[in-house]
């Protein structure tokens, strides 16, 4: 009965991971759909934040690793916590859906390009940055390192709108709050993870801090509603993995990676 019990457990977080991934397909097509134009955002700090194509290793390579090794740990192995992480992800994503239709936000990024002298002029004097993004855009589009490349490639992909709250910022916060839950030494490792995502869609241009404020606040809340109210945390700690048992899930989960960054970024 205990091996049947499992095995449905496990069938059960797979429709979960299936629905959650139906959930972020819907991304794309909410940016199509808002109510008013959209906004800006940005302050005097963001506009002063250097764009940092290298970080674009932390905003893909290290965010999606950090999402899909989550995943898979939590409903495979330490199964007591999934359905907390789970259906708070969800949520996260259909609170941010929401938001994104009410009240959408714009990120400027930097491909502006200058038509006439009138232009340069004008920028000069109304927002320098403007004439710092043409700059920035023409070395992304003519470097060809990995760096460049990978925030080209994000560029083309990505829609420059649902970007308040930032679901980088709210999906990273909430596995962190997820595996500090578990157990508070995780902490040590995960809130720096979620703390250095957070920061590196400043430093790609794909966010303002405004965003990551609302991402992390929203995960937070969240969390806290599904960890401690509407389940129950386990009494007795759930036995941990073995180390191998986490190699395996690690490898696994950047076996899925990739192929996400195949199918989403290359094809």
């Amino acid at each position: 009965m205990g091996n049947n019990s499992g095995k449905r457990e496990i069938v059960k977080n797979l429709f979960l991971l299936l629905l959650y991934l139906l959930v972020n397909v819907m991304y794309g097509y909410v940016a199509s759909v808002h109510l008013t134009e959209p906004h800006f955002l940005f302050t005097p700090i963001d506009w002063a934040i250097p764009l940092n194509p290298p970080s674009v290793v932390i905003y893909i390579y290290l965010f999606y690793s950090f999402v899909f090794f989550a995943l898979l740990y939590y409903a495979t192995f330490q199964r007591a916590y999934f359905n907390q992480l789970i259906f708070s992800l969800i949520t996260i994503h259909l609170v941010s859906y929401i938001v994104y239709i009410i009240y959408p936000v714009m990120m400027i990024r930097p491909y502006w390009a200058p038509t006439s002298l009138f232009d340069w002029v004008f920028w000069y004097y109304v927002n320098p940055q403007y004439l710092q993004n043409w700059l920035l855009y023409n070395s992304i589009y003519s470097n060809l390192d990995p760096f460049h490349w990978s925030l080209w490639i994000v560029y083309a992909k990505d829609t420059p709108l649902n970007c308040f709250p930032s679901l980088h910022a709210a999906v990273s916060t909430m596995i962190a709050y997820g595996f500090w839950q578990e157990k508070r030494s995780y902490g040590w490792i995960s809130w720096p993870i979620a703390v250095a995502v957070m920061i590196s869609t400043l430093l790609v241009r794909q966010h303002v801090i405004l965003d990551e404020i609302s991402g992390a606040t929203l995960a937070l809340i969240i969390g806290y509603t599904f960890y401690k109210k509407v389940f129950k945390t386990p009494e007795n700690q759930p036995e941990s993995p073995k180390p191998l048992q986490t190699i395996l899930i690690l490898v696994v989960a950047e076996i899925m990676f990739v192929l996400y960054l195949y199918v989403y970024f290359i094809l």
